[in-house]
């Protein structure tokens, strides 16, 4: 049985297991689209914010937007829960 792909935007800070937030999409597209609202909403609150939707984004010194694919084998839906 195949198991299906999908990615996690996390939002938290940088090395930490536990991210503030775990957004789920089905397709990278959709998983960056979201990457990129978020970084864009911090820097209307006036953060420094640097890197890409595909690399990732460091916001300040060490508060990190990544995005990780995943699949039904190994996900990490379970961090919200």
């Amino acid at each position: 049985m195949a198991h299906a792909e999908h990615f996690h935007v996390l939002v938290g800070l940088c090395g930490l297991y536990m991210p503030d937030r775990n957004e789920i999409f089905e397709t990278r597209r959709d998983a960056q689209t979201h990457a990129r609202e978020v970084a864009q909403e911090f820097r209307d609150e006036g953060e420094r914010v640097s890197g890409t939707a595909r690399d990732g984004y460091t916001v300040g010194d060490n508060y990190c937007i990544e995005i990780t694919p995943c699949d039904d084998a190994e996900c990490l839906r379970g961090l919200d829960e």
